[in-house]
């Protein structure tokens, strides 16, 4: 089977998105938050212009989850002020893509008023892609893996553009409490996600195989992940608004967010390039001429990924209540928890292999 060149698009896209946090790691503040808000807001173009290329072309949209992308990208509620909301998602990321390369360059290139409008603007987008959100969920009860995406780059320009604001910094330093239990809800969404999607993975290799329906359970599952993962992002981006030295002084927030950037691109990989063949991957023995033998090799990766995906997840949780480490102890030990969790897998699989040979 092939996979879709737009599907490897969004894997891409994804990833460009979740490794602009980077550069609040390597350039000094706000420049850190102006580059991130420059990549994410390119990505967002990226996305409007697929979508708009692919309506243009008259041709369907592909979904990388098995949403119907269509019925969304095309309802009613698909234009505003009778305009495509893609060709306002252009113009509104690229618009937002340059103002921050502007102002990498050149802090001072914008007053103090513009910049606050800027604010705004990022902050009205926002709120217009919860709006959004509400549709898909509640009256069209579709999903369109790129709108969503389009929505969540726009929320995060709105929560990281608020660096920059004072008025939005005392705002939030003022619901620190209410922030910290998002960003507790969010990991229940999550880990307590991952951990559900394991355990149904496990039972519904009772038959040694994954049909259709329970594929899409897992799915299900993962959009509960997704939203906590969001929840615990725009949440410790807020704690960063409040206070930007965190990322440079405290290294377990830093640990937290480079844990959960692995999960979203283990996440990502499995979901987008490796979930839709899981329906074909023998989780039982299978003869060379078997017609499921040829995705064998994907059992291991697919496995793995999930493995990391969850010890991620744990292991951004568990940063909360480290007060002190050092940098390379953190990283010795998150490699050491990722290996052992490849290890894990690779030796359940070979266990399960001999097990297939004997019987």
């Amino acid at each position: 089977m092939r996979i879709d060149s737009r599907t490897i698009l969004y894997f891409i896209l994804v990833i460009i998105a979740a490794s602009g946090f980077l550069f609040t790691l390597v350039m000094p503040s706000p420049e850190g938050f102006y580059a991130f808000i420059a990549v994410i807001a390119f990505t967002g173009f990226c996305v409007s212009a697929n979508i708009y290329d692919t309506k243009q072309a008259g041709k369907q949209l592909v979904c990388p989850t098995g949403s119907d992308c269509n019925a969304v990208v095309n309802s009613r509620y698909s234009k505003f002020f009778g305009v495509s909301l893609e060709k306002w998602g252009l113009a509104y990321f690229g618009f937002i893509t340059l103002t921050y390369l502007a102002l990498i360059f050149s802090r001072d290139i914008f007053s103090p008023s513009m910049l606050t409008i800027v604010v705004l603007f990022s902050v009205a987008a926002g709120i217009f892609s919860s709006y959004l959100l509400f549709i898909q969920a509640f009256v069209l009860k579709k999903w369109c893996i790129w709108c969503i995406l389009t929505a969540m780059i726009s929320l995060a320009v709105c929560v990281i553009s608020l660096v920059s604001a004072n008025v939005a910094v005392e705002f939030l330093a003022g619901i620190q409490d209410i922030l910290l239990m998002v960003k507790y809800l969010g990991f229940c969404f999550g880990v307590g996600g991952t951990t559900a999607s394991v355990f149904l993975f496990k039972r519904f290799l009772e038959d040694s195989s994954i049909d259709e329906k329970e594929l899409q359970s897992i799915r299900e599952v993962f959009e509960l992940v997704w939203t906590g993962f969001v929840l615990v992002i725009v949440s410790q981006f807020a704690f960063f608004v409040i206070d930007p030295t965190m990322l440079a002084t405290s290294v377990p927030a830093i640990g937290e967010m480079i844990a959960l950037l692995v999960f979203a691109i283990s996440a990502a990989i499995l979901l987008i390039i490796y979930s839709p063949f899981l329906i074909y991957v023998p989780f039982h023995k299978v003869n060379k001429d078997h017609k499921k033998f040829a995705f064998l090799s994907l059992r291991n990766p697919t496995l793995t990924l999930g493995g990391i995906a969850l010890v991620s997840w744990y292991f951004a949780f568990f940063m909360n209540f480290i007060t002190d480490i050092a940098p390379s102890t953190l990283v010795a030990i998150f490699m050491v928890v990722l290996l052992s969790t490849a290890l894990f897998v690779a030796l359940w699989d070979k266990s399960l292999h001999a097990k297939e040979q004997k019987i």
